[in-house]
């Protein structure tokens, strides 16, 4: 087993194409083949197999995955050690995801507790579906994040995180932002702008489908890739939008949306902390996964009945609290 054969086998999970890989390396399509071959023979197994868009991992492929990238690491510390002399600590950095619910408000917050704790450490952030979150930490390009929806990969670890709260909302000049007592019924008489495709079952296709269940049948204007385009849509009054309530409150704040009180409607969803099962984390993101539980913690602990009028308020003094707690304990 050689060094070019490791390289070749990560170059080709990162890319899961022969093509890309080759071109990484800067060598020949066959050259990565023939790499792929003799590792492959050496360890006697199979890691990987052709499909209709490239290349897939086996099983075997993903465990083996995990100690390649912490071995080719380890190459490159070394090297860069021996070479600038630097101080190792100084040059560290780890890459933390989330999809765009938690990375609204949530993971930067942490984020922010973090980095006061360890100066000298460089955070980088992934923001993006659960979907492309799930495959980046197969890919071992990010060590830990968070996520709404549960990720699907047997490989992956997953952490029941925290409740998460949806709204429904619409432009504040939308005629609906003027209404009190709605009902679902006045407001599936609007249609709705939506994330995600008919492909993806998130949350907010669950939700709708219990609301088909329940007899209503909402119509959908626009399914959009990002939340950012959720809003936009919003704000030219094709609907009303579902997002995480993070996602959305600057703007509720600034005035451009209201969000709307429905009887009978709680639109709710689960975040989870997750990370690669086969891969032992660093001892930064280690730090990192102890201060996302300790805030889970302290945030259970401050959590009392709130009434109505007290929710938004509230919500944002026990936030803060529990960063402040946090902080006397890192």
């Amino acid at each position: 087993m050689k060094l070019k054969q490791l390289e070749i086998f990560a170059a080709v999970a990162k890319h899961q194409n022969l093509t890309r890989a080759a071109e990484l390396l800067r060598v020949s399509q066959p050259a990565v083949s023939k790499g792929l071959k003799l590792l492959e023979e050496h360890l006697n197994t199979v890691l990987h197999r052709r499909n209709g868009h490239g290349i897939q991992l086996t099983d075997e492929g993903w465990r083996f995955l995990p100690q390649v990238d912490a071995f080719l690491k380890d190459r490159d510390r070394l090297a860069k050690n021996f070479i600038t002399g630097r101080n190792h600590e100084r040059s560290e950095s780890f890459v933390i995801g989330a999809s765009y619910g938690p990375s609204a408000s949530l993971v930067p917050s942490i984020m922010a507790v973090f980095q006061k704790n360890h100066p000298h450490i460089q955070l980088d952030l992934r923001t993006d579906n659960r979907e492309v979150i799930e495959k980046l930490l197969l890919k071992l390009e990010i060590e830990i994040a968070v996520v709404a929806n549960k990720c699907k990969s047997p490989f992956i670890v997953i952490e029941p995180y925290r409740r998460e709260k949806l709204e429904l909302f619409v432009s504040a000049s939308h005629s609906l932002a003027k209404k009190e007592g709605l009902t679902l019924s006045n407001v599936l008489q609007t249609p709705l702008v939506i994330k995600g495709s008919h492909r993806v079952q998130g949350r907010t296709r669950q939700i709708l489908s219990e609301l088909e269940s329940r007899g209503y049948h909402p119509r959908i204007a626009a399914c959009c890739d990002s939340p950012d385009a959720v809003k936009a849509a919003v704000k030219r009054k094709m609907g009303a939008g579902i997002l995480y309530r993070d996602v959305i409150e600057p703007d509720v704040r600034k005035g451009d949306f209201k969000i709307l009180k429905v009887s009978g409607l709680e639109l709710h969803g689960e975040s989870f902390i997750v990370y690669h099962k086969e891969r032992e984390l660093t001892a930064h993101a280690q730090a990192f996964l102890m201060l996302l539980r300790k805030w889970r913690g302290q945030r259970r602990q401050l959590r009392r009945p709130l009434t109505a009028t007290s929710t938004f308020f509230a919500g944002s003094i026990n936030f803060f609290a529990s960063l402040s707690v946090i902080l006397s304990l890192c």
